[in-house]
């Protein structure tokens, strides 16, 4: 039995201000602190532009997971929020983690 719980102590990050292109990544670390074995089924990045990679969608109780999120900001333009949904087996299914960023595109500019 037992039940497997997905604890994450940062659920947005800021990547500030970005000049459209540039590509940067943050990692979210969290936690199983239930009982049993947490098993991530899905993840939902939302949009093209955002990349999630997680070296091990099983996790121990106890024990500490990564998801690294790769967000690239070609063609976007000011601020900018990405949600990414993850779905496990834990008590709560989905959890959902947020980018946000400030795009400056000069392309952009110098044609408005």
């Amino acid at each position: 039995g037992g039940v497997a719980k997905f604890v994450i102590s940062e659920e947005i990050h800021n990547f500030g201000s970005l000049k459209a292109g540039e590509v940067v990544s943050f990692t979210f670390v969290f936690k199983n602190e239930g009982t049993k074995t947490l098993t991530i089924t899905d993840i939902d990045s939302g949009c093209g532009c955002t990349e999630v990679k997680i070296a091990n969608k099983s996790v121990e109780p106890g024990q500490e997971g990564r998801i690294e999120v790769i967000y690239n900001s070609a063609g976007e333009v000011g601020k900018q929020l990405k949600t990414i949904t993850i779905t496990s087996n834990a008590e709560k299914t989905k959890v959902q983690l947020f980018i946000r960023a400030n795009v400056t595109n000069e392309i952009i500019k110098l044609n408005s």
